[in-house]
């Protein structure tokens, strides 16, 4: 991860810590549905924001985001190989199609 990127989602994650600790103690007692509703609607959106924020400093999806490192160049190469190799001949499949030559 960049740092500045570390950065930023460091301050983004102290941000929604700070939040629901601050709001936690905030929130109305459920005496009524729509207080309920809105005590558990805040702490969802507060427990999702520190949750996508944990994810992104921890940097889960990091192979996964592996491929999009690989030059444009290789990647257009490549899916033009596959593209030969995956027309065959029907007539004998050890041919490449000779119009897609």
């Amino acid at each position: 991860m960049q740092p500045q990127t570390f950065f930023w989602t460091f301050v983004g994650l102290v941000c929604a810590g700070v939040l629901l600790i601050y709001g936690l103690p905030r929130l109305p007692q459920p005496d009524s549905p729509q207080a309920a509703t809105f005590a558990a609607a805040w702490m969802a959106l507060a427990l999702v924001a520190l949750g996508s924020f944990l994810y992104r400093l921890m940097e889960v999806d990091r192979e996964r985001r592996a491929p999009d490192r690989v030059p444009l160049a290789v990647r257009r190469a490549a899916s033009r190989q596959i593209t030969q190799l995956s027309r065959r001949d029907p007539a004998d499949p050890r041919k490449i199609h000779r119009d897609y030559m």
